[in-house]
């Protein structure tokens, strides 16, 4: 089969979020593995494309695609227009008339394309190829006065009819069950076409011996023992740093060892409205810098020690589609806290200390455990390696292939047996 997948997301500013890992991560999971069918990288033209880590062996070729956002010259025409609702239409339609033609040259079977925000087009039938999409999440539909409220109404439709675009796609591939129950919940997705391929951990997160993380931690970023690590950063309210510095304050309550809580992502810009909001409420609880260390920038290197060093994570986000963060640090035996909601509790298992996001007390309580009972907190640990290596990109990559080799064969088959072929290609997990 020719397999094309969309990796317009590594050359934007998805690149360097998690659609971007995961495209990357999944590619070449991929490549180590499949030996049997030829695939198609569409990338922007006159972008760079980060270096992938492919074997000899990978039958793939590179297929550019003019940059219609910037050089289509209708588009530069409409991008005078004041209404956004007519740009954004014309966007859409060049978009797809771009990719449509590169899947016809391409001859190819089966179109992944792995990010929503890329896309301005109508997905399914308007392609001769079978076309599958990744969903990661749904959270500004989930959260419309948090995520859309500044949108404007050309804005909110294009989002509108990108998620719509869902329920035209031969399959969506959702990266968890939460993320496919609000998918069928939102949209018009028929349940068939739903398959559930969680995500993976890279093979870069593993264990550092102690010793030699906490001293890295203590040089380069004066991290001393005790210390907790929170991955959402302070920029996004779904992460919920104001919940986690109250639950970390009532932790320092509880505990005569005084304890260190390492924000990731950094404070946000100076003299914002929200560093204001996180430097009052520090100061309410009682915290300071040296309490609360935001870590502006860790090259990756770093997590794995990170990690590995830590107390623990506390991670009690509101909202997560995966929640990767979690088996990154189970991955480096480093014993987790996080929500009970969302996504959380399935990617978890039984190898976290779940808690209420809602209820900073629930949240120091684990953490307290975590820090007093040893047995318990060996068995987080071990329960959490377990964990992390059932859910590896490999796992994830053979799953796809299923995927693609389902949807390959529907589009092969008669079209009074696809019906039947379509039913196999879903199913309810992959």
């Amino acid at each position: 089969m020719n397999i094309g997948i969309d990796v317009r997301c590594l050359q934007t500013h998805s690149g360097v979020r998690g659609i971007g890992r995961y495209t990357l991560e999944l590619i070449e999971a991929l490549a180590r593995l499949d030996a049997d069918n030829d695939y198609v990288l569409l990338a922007l033209d006159g972008r760079p494309l980060p270096a992938l880590s492919l074997p000899v062996g990978f039958r793939h070729r590179v297929a550019f695609l003019p940059d219609s956002l910037m050089k289509h010259p209708l588009v530069r025409v409409m991008a005078r227009l004041k209404n956004r609702g007519p740009r954004y239409r014309v966007r859409r339609v060049v978009d797809h008339g771009i990719l449509s033609r590169a899947a016809r040259r391409e001859r190819l079977d089966v179109l992944h394309l792995p990010s929503l925000h890329e896309d301005y087009f109508v997905a399914g039938g308007r392609f001769r190829c079978r076309v599958v999409r990744t969903c990661h999440d749904l959270i500004p539909a989930l959260f419309p006065d948090r995520y859309l409220a500044r949108a404007s109404e050309g804005e909110k439709a294009v989002y509108r009819r990108q998620v719509a675009s869902f329920a035209e796609s031969d399959v969506v591939v959702c990266v968890s069950e939460a993320t496919r129950q609000d998918l069928l919940r939102l949209t018009e997705t028929p349940p068939e076409r739903a398959v559930v391929v969680h995500s993976g951990v890279s093979a870069r997160f593993a264990p550092v011996p102690p010793e030699e993380a906490q001293a890295l931690m203590a040089a380069g970023y004066a991290l001393e023992l005790p210390y907790w690590v929170f991955p959402g950063g302070a920029s996004e309210w779904r992460k919920n740093l104001p919940g986690t510095l109250e639950a970390f304050a009532a932790l320092r309550k509880r505990r005569p060892e005084p304890a260190l809580l390492a924000v990731l992502s950094g404070m946000p810009n100076t003299a914002s409205d929200l560093q204001a909001a996180v430097l009052r409420q520090m100061g309410d609880l009682g915290l300071t810098g040296q309490d609360v260390r935001f870590l502006d920038y860790l090259p990756d290197e770093h997590l794995p020690p990170l990690f590995s060093g830590a107390a623990g994570m506390v991670f009690p986000s509101f909202y997560e589609g995966f929640g990767l963060q979690v088996l990154e640090a189970m991955a480096c035996a480093c014993p987790v806290v996080t929500s009970d909601v969302s996504s959380l509790p399935e990617v978890a298992g039984d190898a976290a200390l779940l808690a209420d996001p809602h209820e900073p007390g629930h949240i120091a309580a684990a953490m307290a455990r975590l820090m007093d009972e040893p047995d318990l907190r060996a068995e987080c640990v071990r329960r959490g390696l377990l964990r992390a290596a059932g859910l590896s990109w490999e796992n994830a990559a053979r799953k796809m292939m299923t995927v693609y080799t389902s949807a390959g064969a529907d589009a092969a088959a008669p079209a009074a047996d696809r019906g039947a072929t379509s039913s196999r290609a879903a199913g309810h997990r992959a």
